[in-house]
């Protein structure tokens, strides 16, 4: 449980509300007010930490609604260490601009199987 789910419990919970101080807590900040530089730097750290613990593979990301829009920014900043990419109904990032002539990004092509040589 997070911190934002135990604000939303004491505030709906009608045990807490003899509880309630007069100055009540705020929530915390949405995530839409976070700049998107934050995210970005926080999903190439999440690659970091793949490769780190997984030197041999090859990282993919997969997001959907909010986290489709997260993969769209990962891939908008040009990191080329993905593999894989598959985001799933996410918003463009900001930076990006598309008409309905243009066509969709793309990710990474497919990288050919490692060679058998004995």
């Amino acid at each position: 449980m997070t911190q934002f789910h135990r604000y939303l419990a004491e505030e709906v919970s009608e045990e807490a509300a003899p509880r309630r101080s007069p100055t009540r807590r705020r929530p915390p900040p949405p995530l839409n007010a976070a700049p998107d530089t934050r995210f970005v730097a926080d999903l190439k750290a999440g690659v970091d930490e793949l490769l780190r613990r997984e030197p041999d593979r090859e990282p993919g990301a997969v997001g959907f609604c909010f986290g489709g829009g997260m993969v769209w920014s990962l891939l908008a900043a040009g990191e080329p260490r993905l593999a894989a990419a598959a985001p799933f109904y996410g918003p463009l990032p900001a930076s990006t601009t598309r008409s309905s002539t243009t066509p969709a990004p793309a990710t990474t092509p497919p990288r050919p199987p490692p060679s058998t040589t004995a």
